[in-house]
């Protein structure tokens, strides 16, 4: 059985459509499966509580290993990649961190979204963003990760 693929069934089956699992992380060595959710408006601790229930019951009624093992379903964390075109939604006017394929790495305000590309505002020289700023177009085929960048300000 692909578990990472049953999970990833499980949960459209099970989520409402404002919920979607990110990412699942099966690492057999260390009998542990953690399962990214996250939302189009964010995701909450009870939303997390409810997937975890829901998934050790089914993961328990298939058998799916034999040991013990640990279940974890949690928001990607500020350090975690944008892996889903539907996460860059609600991220709009933060600054994100772009690295391309080329290993470029671009730096700018989310500015737009379409099915094939963001926009993002540049900062200029002083890292401030300015209605003058220059904006720059970036395919979703030419990016490798992105990170959104916290800001304390």
């Amino acid at each position: 059985m692909d578990i990472v693929n049953q999970i990833k069934a499980w949960g459209l089956e099970h989520l409402p459509s404002e919920l979607f699992i990110v990412e699942v992380d099966w690492k057999p060595a260390g009998q542990k499966v953690i399962v990214y959710l996250d939302g189009d408006e964010g995701v909450n601790i009870e939303a997390c509580r409810t997937l975890n229930r829901y998934l050790s019951e089914k993961l328990d009624e298939v058998e799916f290993t034999e040991n013990a093992y640990t279940l974890e379903v949690s928001s990607p964390g500020a350090d975690r990649p944008l892996l889903m075109h539907r996460q860059y939604h609600k991220h709009m006017r933060r600054v994100l961190e772009v690295k391309l394929t080329d290993g470029t790495l671009v730096e700018g305000k989310l500015d737009e979204i379409d099915e094939e590309k963001i926009s993002l505002q540049l900062p200029d020289k002083k890292k401030r963003y300015s209605p003058s700023s220059t904006y720059i177009d970036v395919a979703f085929a030419d990016i490798a990760s992105t990170l959104v960048q916290i800001s304390f300000k």
